[in-house]
């Protein structure tokens, strides 16, 4: 399946700026550990309807600009698709593969936007014989449990 989350990671003594953040957009969550604060949102209805709008109307700027135009677009193929499926049997909604094959490319490049360390942590879709045999034969189902960051599914 398919994911798509917006998150802020700051230190620990900024967890104000990320309550705030939070009280604004008027969604997520802020979770804390020992050296990090992070403010996350997975809702694909509030990234749709709340995050997204709030940085058409509040641009970002360089790389993080290219970085959200390419998220957006895949926010909008998967919101499209769980649009399609509402009140119908889960899983019976197939992917067109015009969307998945866009899917895979969005993810491919937004990876040349992450740092080396965190790049390192996720796997290489064009590495995965899941996302391109479910791509050459249109059968989705065979990529569920694989998230758009490329994590494996837990066992």
């Amino acid at each position: 399946m398919w994911k798509a989350s917006f998150a802020i990671v700051l230190r620990t003594d900024d967890i104000e700026v990320l309550k705030a953040i939070r009280n604004t957009l008027g969604c997520g969550k802020v979770d804390v550990t020992s050296d990090q604060a992070r403010f996350h949102v997975e809702d694909l209805g509030k990234l749709t309807n709340t995050i997204i709008p709030f940085f058409d109307k509040y641009p970002l700027r360089a790389k993080k600009k290219s970085d959200f135009l390419l998220w957006k677009e895949a926010v909008e193929i998967l919101y499209l698709h769980r649009q399609m499926g509402i009140g119908r049997k889960k899983g019976s909604v197939k992917w067109a593969p015009e969307d998945l094959r866009r899917l895979l490319q969005i993810y491919e490049q937004m990876r040349t936007f992450k740092s080396r360390r965190s790049r390192s942590k996720h796997v290489s879709v064009a590495q995965d014989r899941r996302w391109t045999d479910a791509i050459a034969d249109g059968a989705p189902k065979r990529v569920r449990g694989l998230d758009l960051h490329g994590n494996s599914p837990a066992s």
